[in-house]
């Protein structure tokens, strides 16, 4: 991140495991939880396609999707 230079505002991680849920939260950017229904309860997104995806980053949707 800090090399080339993300802002953490901006940057979202999509991962399947708690240790991705885990990095997110170290690095103080956005988690959305795929393809591992344990994350659902984290207080982030989780998505079920990157349809889902696209309807979150547009700001119409759920915080599961």
């Amino acid at each position: 991140l800090t090399t080339d230079n993300y802002l953490p505002h901006e940057t979202i991680l999509i991962g399947d495991s708690v240790n991705d849920y885990e990095a997110a939260l170290k690095n103080n950017i956005y988690f959305f939880g795929f393809n591992n229904t344990s994350l659902i309860t984290t207080d982030d997104y989780y998505i079920e396609s990157f349809d889902g995806l696209n309807r979150v980053l547009k700001g119409g949707a759920r915080r599961r999707v």
